[in-house]
């Protein structure tokens, strides 16, 4: 009796975990998700020994596969505990006798994925409603995890096209700078700047449905979506704080901007980085007076920094739990 009661409580903490990150929007399984981050903190630890970024970025299919492979292996051991809770509960049928452990784990196992098998069936009413929900969680589980499986590869094309969008506007502060300004102003850039912030804020929501997202590591900085928001924080800094008032870029834009990444690292500080005690070092207002761009004083600049210590300090959290580093926001290099 007590392998049935063992296997109702494996189904249900595999269904709990199944569900809770499948449908759920506030982050992974109670089971799936430490051990998700275990394994994949293990590679970025084994990453900073010996970089190597490609190697690196099979992180997230692994544990992708790690994770349906558990549903399906809790499921499926769940259910085998179960039918091992009666001697008659699995019988095979010429010559008719009692199921061993093997063919019980090979009946639950077609059962749950197929039509069943014509070499073994349940014994008495019981077993047999218990084999039809057998098949019916198989579906269920399967069903779930092609879902997942669809909408997280749609959320990672997101994401790494968000940073695309970025990297195409300039990637670093220094050539997005470059390319706004034109001597005497910052030319309009509403349009580019509506689209980023209608993505960074579509990426908070995909990072909460699926937390999996931030273990699917670029190969290079272009579409390395970490490196190309801390940069566009950054740029978008220094034009709300350190550009001289009568030069500034509309308030609408670059604050709206700095209010949208905001929202994004307050999300992936709640349960998916590590956040630093100490931010990284402050943009340097020099990018800015070398094109000639007139700016505030230097302390004035520190001090509007300083109020955006919260926000830094996460973004250097989610690029140093991505196995990048902070001197990548600004090198303008695709590869490695």
């Amino acid at each position: 009796m007590w392998f049935v009661v063992v296997g109702v409580l494996v189904l249900i903490a595999g269904f709990v975990d199944l569900i809770w990150t499948t449908l759920g929007t506030h982050g992974g399984g109670p089971i799936s998700a430490p051990v998700s981050k275990l394994i994949w903190k293990t590679m970025v630890g084994l990453h900073r020994r010996s970089p190597h970024h490609r190697l690196l970025s099979f992180g997230g299919s692994v544990i992708l596969l790690w994770l349906l492979s558990f549903w399906l292996l809790l499921v499926l051991s769940g259910w085998t505990l179960v039918f091992n809770g009666a001697p008659n509960a699995v019988m095979q049928l010429r010559p008719r006798r009692p199921a061993d452990l093997t063919a019980r784990i090979y009946f639950i196992g077609t059962t749950m994925f197929s039509a069943g098998t014509s070499e073994y069936g349940p014994e008495g009413h019981a077993w047999q409603l218990t084999t039809t929900l057998v098949n019916a969680s198989g579906l269920f589980v399967v069903t779930l995890s092609i879902t997942y499986l669809m909408a997280v590869l749609g959320a990672i094309v997101g994401k790494r096209s968000l940073a695309s969008m970025i990297w195409d506007l300039g990637g670093t502060p220094e050539r997005i700078i470059d390319r706004l300004w034109t001597g005497e102003r910052f030319s309009a850039f509403e349009n580019p700047m509506t689209h980023l912030m209608s993505g960074i804020e579509l990426f908070a929501e995909h990072q909460l449905a699926y937390p999996i997202l931030q273990y699917f590591h670029a190969e290079n900085r272009r579409t390395a979506a970490p490196l190309r928001i801390a940069a566009l924080h950054e740029t978008l800094l220094l034009m709300a704080e350190g550009v001289a008032e009568h030069v500034r870029p509309p308030k609408v834009i670059v604050v709206s901007g700095l209010d949208a990444i905001r929202g994004f690292a307050e999300v992936i500080a709640k349960e998916y980085v590590s956040t630093p005690a100490k931010p990284p070092p402050p943009p340097d207002l020099e990018l800015l007076r070398a094109r000639g761009i007139p700016t505030v004083d230097a302390a004035k600049f520190s001090a509007a920094v300083e109020k955006a210590h919260d926000v830094r300090a996460r973004l250097l959290g989610m690029i140093t739990d991505a196995g990048w580093q902070w001197r990548e926001v600004f090198d303008t290099e695709l590869m490695p």
